[in-house]
């Protein structure tokens, strides 16, 4: 009975929250900005993660997702936290035989940078009934839970790509000097390569509490058993933008 009114209650959230109706819709020149296009890719990879590992419902196959297209960008201006909401196409990579429309809410405090997927939803807008391919490389995501509570056999690799970027970061300029931390993994996904190749997308947080979103990409060198550790290559987002 707890469960079921648990996840009633989340039922309940995110419905109050996608029929907020005081939201303005985006100009293309606002919706191309660096900051949105960060926000909407860190949610809909979040979002894949979610509907992977953790949906009940409508629990979404793994391997290779595209992002198909955006229906609908939207903003909310409340006191010091602004609400976008996003509205998107992502396809499963294998063939045509499922496409999903997800909605979700990112919340972004301008001042520091903080963002969070504050609720998210989907559902299938075309399927086909000729069976579902097996997938055959590609990327595939990793649940993200073991990571955000430092159980997974990959913690280490992750502990190594966070200090190995903000140590890089700061020296070439990208980042100002400060003490970081690793506050959130929204995604994780593997390359079947050898060795394979990881990619994290991140949030981290200064002792300035100001925050970054950060994708970082690494090999993990360790089946190699040479020893040696290439370092990661990153991409970091500014706190704030102004375009």
């Amino acid at each position: 009975m707890k469960l079921f009114l648990l996840s009633l209650a989340l039922i309940v959230t995110a419905h109050l929250a996608f029929a907020q109706t005081n939201y303005t819709t985006l100009t293309s020149k606002e919706a191309n900005s660096t900051t949105i296009q960060s926000l909407k890719y860190f949610g809909w990879k979040y979002v894949l993660e979610k509907g992977i590992f953790q949906s009940s419902g409508f629990p979404l196959e793994n391997g290779s997702w595209l992002f198909l297209g955006t229906d609908l960008i939207e903003r909310r201006i409340a006191d010091e936290v602004t609400y976008y909401r996003f509205t998107v196409r992502l396809g499963w990579d294998y063939s045509d035989k499922l496409t999903i429309r997800a909605k979700y809410i990112v919340s972004n405090r301008p001042a520091n940078g903080r963002f969070v997927v504050e609720s998210w939803v989907y559902t299938e807008i075309a399927s086909s009934d000729s069976g579902v391919e097996v997938p055959i490389g590609g990327p595939e995501f990793v649940d993200i839970r073991p990571f955000n509570n430092g159980t997974s056999n990959q913690s280490s690799l992750l502990d190594y790509a966070v200090t190995a970027t903000v140590d890089g970061a700061i020296e070439e300029g990208v980042l100002p000097e400060a003490n970081y931390s690793l506050r959130y993994v929204y995604s994780v996904e593997t390359e079947p390569t050898y060795p394979p190749l990881y990619v994290f997308l991140v949030s981290l947080v200064s002792s300035g509490d100001d925050f970054y979103r950060a994708q970082i990409e690494i090999s993990d060198d360790s089946v190699l058993g040479n020893g040696e550790q290439s370092p990661p290559t990153y991409t970091i987002n500014p706190v704030f933008e102004s375009d």
